[in-house]
């Protein structure tokens, strides 16, 4: 059975007659619109006329339509104003009269109700165009919406990242605060400790300049100390060579004093052999070549000269008679042998083999026997370093000595006799010098009382270390 349809004033659709539900004000709504109504708040209004109702108050319809026998089963779902409908309510009759009553009222009010209807068809017509515009802007706004997403998608991506970096640079930023709190602390104390650096160096300069005041003023100090000892030192070398120069003539004068204490017989002058003869006219005999010494041992009469004896000795002891003159540049000592010639007082002759008393001929009977021996046992007992040497006869005296040249027979003569050199007689006495009509020869004596240059004063007694 096919089932009568009514639109429903609120949702402008058709519903089934038994879902309609009537209220006492004669409008009628569908159940589902009924239900939604009075799931809102009180109080409850009819939605068309305004009144107020209540949920006891909607009734359910019960009709009987009656089709015409020619219609057919496809025309059964027509709407309610198309169908004559016998409105036969199964109630009792003293309401049905009420209810005709007010179902004729209803349907006055049913064609006000569809006359409104078409208009709002007409109205819904117009919205749903307005609703297609709408769908389509909808649409539009829907695509927007979605470009929209991604882009909040993307740009709350971005804001995630930028947001992590945020933190990060945070933590940096926290980091590097404590570093800096920590070098600002720091850095404070490096300026306290350059201000207290900078005081102290003030005070270094200050001291500094204090120091290099005195340093001036030592150096000044120095160099007036240096200059006077520099004076003093000049003055103290002065005063030392005099002191020097005083005790050498001090000990000069005591060893002088000491040779007068202890006189010798300087009675024979000892002349180097090899020696420039200042002598012309004297001969060179081959007897005066045998005399040698023993004394060579002296501490400091003759230790000057000993050097000079061995580089000379070669030349010294070849053979042949010596020519030239006499103290020409050569410095050398000479020896004397006393062995041969022992002291006056131990033999009165003569220490020399000569035919008569210091005449210097030689002997000639004798004298190539006399020589060769003598000449032999030399050369064997003579003191190595030692040299020949050439007997003079002087004639001492004080400070000075001369040596007198007289031509006679190519001879040497004494000055005096061998009576006037006897050791009772100082050797320091004084005696009257030679006449100015002899040739004489000065030899100037040192502070010791000796001959200098290449000759010396020979004794008869011999040399010891404390002479």
């Amino acid at each position: 059975m096919d089932e009568l349809l009514i639109d429903c004033s609120i949702h402008l659709d058709g519903v089934p007659l038994k879902d309609v539900r009537t209220f006492k004000c004669g409008h009628g709504f569908c159940k589902t619109c009924v239900e939604t109504l009075f799931a809102g708040p009180p109080p409850f209004k009819c939605p068309t006329c305004r009144k107020r109702i209540s949920r006891k108050d909607g009734l359910q319809i019960f009709l009987n339509p009656h089709r015409p026998p020619t219609q057919s089963g496809t025309q059964s779902a027509r709407r309610a104003s198309d169908i004559d409908i016998d409105l036969t309510v199964s109630d009792d009759e003293d309401s049905a009269v009420e209810r005709v009553s007010n179902r004729r009222k209803r349907t006055r009010e049913h064609d006000g109700m569809l006359h409104r209807l078409h208009q709002l068809q007409q109205q819904v017509l117009a919205v749903n165009e307005e609703q297609g515009a709408l769908k389509i802007d909808y649409r539009k706004l829907q695509q927007e919406y979605a470009a929209l997403e991604a882009q909040h998608a993307a740009l709350k991506g971005d804001y995630t990242a930028l947001e992590s970096q945020h933190n990060k640079a945070q933590r940096i930023f926290t980091e590097l605060q404590k570093k800096y709190d920590a070098a600002a602390s720091e850095a404070q104390q490096w300026r306290e400790s350059c201000q207290k650096a900078r005081a102290d160096t003030s005070a270094a300069r200050k001291e500094n300049k204090t120091q290099a005041d005195k340093m001036a003023e030592l150096a000044d100090r120095e160099r007036d100390f240096r200059h006077r000892a520099h004076a003093n030192k000049l003055a103290s070398d002065k005063y030392k060579r005099k002191c020097d120069a005083l005790r050498q003539k001090l000990e000069n004068l005591q060893r002088i004093q000491h040779i007068a204490e202890n006189p010798e017989d300087q009675s024979l002058l000892v002349v180097d052999r090899d020696a420039p003869d200042i002598l012309e006219h004297a001969v060179d005999e081959d007897l005066l070549d045998e005399v040698r010494g023993d004394g060579l041992d002296v501490d400091s009469d003759y230790a000057d000269d000993s050097g000079k004896e061995n580089e000379d000795e070669g030349e010294e002891l070849q053979p042949g008679p010596s020519h030239g003159r006499w103290l020409r540049g050569r410095q050398a000592t000479e020896s004397l042998d006393d062995r041969e010639r022992p002291l006056p007082e131990d033999r009165p002759r003569p220490a020399v083999l000569f035919t008569s008393e210091w005449n210097l001929a030689r002997d000639s009977t004798e004298y190539k026997r006399v020589h060769d021996t003598k000449k032999r046992k030399n050369q064997e007992d003579a003191v190595i370093g030692a040299r020949s040497s050439k007997l003079v006869k002087v004639a001492p005296t004080w400070g000075k000595v001369r040596a007198n040249e007289e031509k006679d027979n190519t001879r040497l003569r004494p000055l005096s006799s061998p009576k006037n050199m006897l050791l009772d007689r100082s050797p320091f006495a004084r005696i009257p010098p030679a006449p100015k009509s002899k040739s004489a020869l000065p030899l100037n004596l040192d502070s010791r009382g000796h001959l200098k240059g290449t000759v010396v004063l020979g004794s008869r007694r011999k040399f010891d270390k404390t002479s």
